[in-house]
């Protein structure tokens, strides 16, 4: 290879430093990494492009580390010698994930629309390499999720376990809080060492900052937090109204 076409190698060349990894609410529609806390308790739909052209020529639906694993062997041959052929060329070549869904039956529909509207190549509709119209459960779709080295046949399962709400430990995940600290086996802290509380958009650098703001004292914030109270149901309470009184000891309340 002369120094020109190494030249224009090194151009066209992503670095894999390059690659974000996805989340729920960043990161869509970018070629992308795996992010264990978000894939392993959501369905997605996703997608893979061919470098050269830039064109759609996958569509799949997944969850756990599904999209990757074409990355390694995939059962569609085509798709597996566009990829074998591309990163021999120096592409570094990632999946792209459209869209997060709470269930599979949503994320099979977006598949079969997507499959839809681009179109199969070997149907003569597109480019697509896909055999089929999707929308039916694959061989590789599970929904069992590992953590720690433990392996969970769902969420559901996975929380029961730890003993934390299904709802309460998608709302921490939702606001990017870790496994561990979405389970309560690490604290949320922030840089400065203290509690952060995220709701929504905005952010409350320490539960006093947010007791302060909603009315509330301190302790109380942190009794209910411990009760997996979500922070956003704290906003509005009305903290004054209380039967009988209340005192809290070493964060226990006792009224």
């Amino acid at each position: 290879m002369d120094l020109v076409h190494l030249l224009v190698l090194n151009m066209i060349k992503t670095k894999l430093s390059d690659i974000p990894k996805v989340d729920l609410n960043n990161n869509l529609d970018v070629p992308c990494d795996f992010n264990g806390a978000v894939c392993s308790i959501y369905f997605y739909v996703y997608y893979y492009r061919d470098p050269k052209n830039d064109e759609i020529v996958y569509v799949g639906k997944g969850t756990n580390y599904r999209a990757w694993t074409h990355l390694n062997e995939s059962s569609n041959k085509r798709l597996n010698n566009m990829i074998k052929a591309r990163q021999a060329e120096g592409h570094v070549i990632r999946p792209v994930i459209t869209e997060f869904f709470n269930t599979d039956i949503e994320a099979l529909e977006i598949e079969k629309k997507l499959i839809a509207k681009l179109g199969r190549e070997d149907l003569g509709k597109g480019l697509l390499f896909n055999l089929d119209d999707g929308g039916t459960e694959g061989l590789a779709s599970g929904r069992k999720i590992e953590f720690r080295g433990e392996m969970y046949g769902s969420v559901q399962a996975l929380c029961r376990h730890y003993k934390v709400q299904e709802s309460t430990f998608r709302g921490r995940i939702n606001l990017r809080w870790s496994m561990e600290e979405a389970l309560g086996l690490e604290e949320r802290k922030n840089l400065h060492g203290s509690v952060e509380i995220v709701v929504d958009d905005k952010t409350w650098p320490s539960i006093t900052s947010f007791a302060e703001e909603i009315g509330a004292s301190p302790q109380q914030v942190k009794y209910f937090l411990s009760e997996d109270v979500l922070p956003k149901e704290l906003i509005g309470r009305d903290f004054s109204k209380r039967l009988g009184t209340e005192i809290f000891v070493d964060n226990r309340r006792f009224s």
